[in-house]
């Protein structure tokens, strides 16, 4: 018997011994999943979904009547529910499966699903034999291929929690006192701008953010700081680069961490004192320290901090590139990363090839958004600001460019803008759950750095002194 043969007999063995398993495929497993067992699965499911229970012995021998079956079919199919019915119970009586096993008997089942999916593709396209075929079999193809990959990328997943809000109110009573009588377990990335930390605590996990602006306005500087301020605060990164190259992000990075010149790394000539300070950076990267300001004693101390890891891949690069990516670095590395950032979202491509613009780039941030829920971390990116936005005094969702559906997706969108030179603006213009925010910065691009300013006047006229 092969292996996906025992894995169809041992998920139709979970369906005979409790109709909890039964509802709980629903949505991931259908007849295709099971091809040896077909008529079998199908008696469980109609049973189920007429009469809400697992299908009796007596029902399955009427139905065998009424389908007409010769007498070796029916010996045949009663001989395996038997076996089916009693896989799960051991000599004593007692239940020996689990429900981790049974979600991952589903989850095998639909990877093997998905390569028979994939070899169906690949013979489609061998016999239509794209090197001669005519142009109008080609674009035929091309369509039927864009249609499975979609089917296949959009099947229904797992549930994650369900019930109604009454049997879990209790618990959200218990959660609510516990947050309150310990905040810190809210388990929020800072940002690094108290504007945002103080009154939201920071970015949650599952969440879609946006940066948005207009050329040189600091859509890349600001998604450096985030990252930054996360990996200061001992959480992992990944930075996902599709314009600037690995060693030029990386001597931004460093430039922005260690407090020095980008361009004085970039030429070798960093004032005496800069070299020191790299130096001692460099040294404390080594040992995974940073230091880090001590809100409470108000002194630098060294502290650990996380792992950032840069990818720099070409434009173009998709969703789907990233998820891959993704688990082969956290395999290597055996972490789990806090933040991915993708600089930036403008600039990639779909999955799957879509007509128009302003479709690709909301079907760019709906799988970045998947990305953050099912991975549970932060997805950063940015898009261009409409110029309607950059004439206005406040952003809102309407100002991303190329697309108006990229807003519904997002958990938070936030704009900056220039002012002037030494000056700019961050702002929110959507916050789902969360305060509002608006506040001015100091622009050390130099260092890459932006610097949140005090709305005070005697925070403006010490700007030259920020440092």
């Amino acid at each position: 018997m092969s292996r996906i043969e025992k894995l169809q007999k041992k998920f139709l063995s979970y369906l005979f011994y409790d109709k909890r398993f039964i509802a709980s495929s629903f949505g991931r497993i259908s007849q295709g999943h099971l091809p040896d067992y077909q008529y079998i699965y199908n008696i469980l499911i109609s049973y189920y979904n007429k009469f809400r229970d697992v299908v009796t012995d007596e029902m399955i021998d009427n139905m065998f009547a009424k389908k007409k079956l010769n007498p070796s079919e029916i010996i045949q199919y009663k001989t395996v529910i038997s076996e089916l019915r009693t896989s799960l119970i051991d000599s004593q009586g007692n239940f020996i499966g689990s429900d981790g096993e049974f979600n991952a008997i589903i989850d095998d089942l639909e990877e093997f699903k998905k390569r028979k999916d994939y070899i169906k593709l690949a013979e489609l396209i061998v016999n239509t034999n794209p090197a001669e075929c005519s142009t109008e079999a080609l674009e035929e193809m091309e369509n039927k291929v864009k249609q499975e990959v979609t089917n296949i990328s959009s099947r229904v997943g797992v549930v994650k929690k369900e019930g109604t809000i009454k049997d879990s109110a209790k618990d959200r009573l218990n959660n609510y006192k516990n947050t309150k009588n310990n905040p810190e377990i809210l388990k929020a990335i800072p940002t690094g701008f108290s504007k945002i930390d103080d009154a939201n605590g920071g970015f949650r996990a599952g969440e879609l953010v946006y940066v948005i602006g207009r050329k040189g306005d600091g859509k890349s500087v600001a998604l450096l700081n985030f990252g930054h301020n996360a990996w200061a605060a001992g959480y992992n990164v990944i930075i996902f680069t599709l314009e600037i190259s690995k060693e030029d992000y990386e001597r931004r990075f460093d430039a922005r961490a260690a407090g020095v010149s980008s361009n004085g790394l970039k030429m070798g000539k960093l004032l005496e004192e800069e070299e020191k300070i790299y130096e001692q950076y460099i040294k404390n990267l080594s040992e995974d320290k940073v230091e880090r300001l001590n809100k409470e004693t108000g002194k630098i101390e060294l502290a650990k901090c996380g792992t950032v890891y840069v990818v720099d891949c070409p434009s173009g690069c998709t969703p789907a590139f990233i998820e891959s990516k993704l688990d082969t670095v956290e395999q290597t590395l055996g972490i789990k990363f806090d933040v991915i950032i993708t600089d930036y979202a403008g600039i990639m491509k779909p999955n799957i090839a879509i007509a128009e613009k302003r479709h690709e780039q909301g079907q760019i941030a709906l799988d970045q958004k998947r990305i953050a829920r099912e991975r549970e971390c932060v997805v950063i990116s940015a898009a261009q600001m409409t110029r309607e936005g950059g004439k206005s005094k406040e952003a809102d969702t309407s100002h991303v460019a190329e697309s108006d559906q990229v807003s519904d997706h997002l958990d938070w969108g936030i704009a900056v803008r220039s002012i002037s030179e030494s000056t700019g603006k961050m702002e929110s213009f959507k916050t789902r759950d969360a305060a509002p925010f608006s506040f001015h910065f100091t622009k050390k691009y130099s260092q890459m750095k932006i610097i949140e300013l005090e709305d005070t006047l005697s925070s403006w006229d010490n700007i030259d002194s920020i440092s």
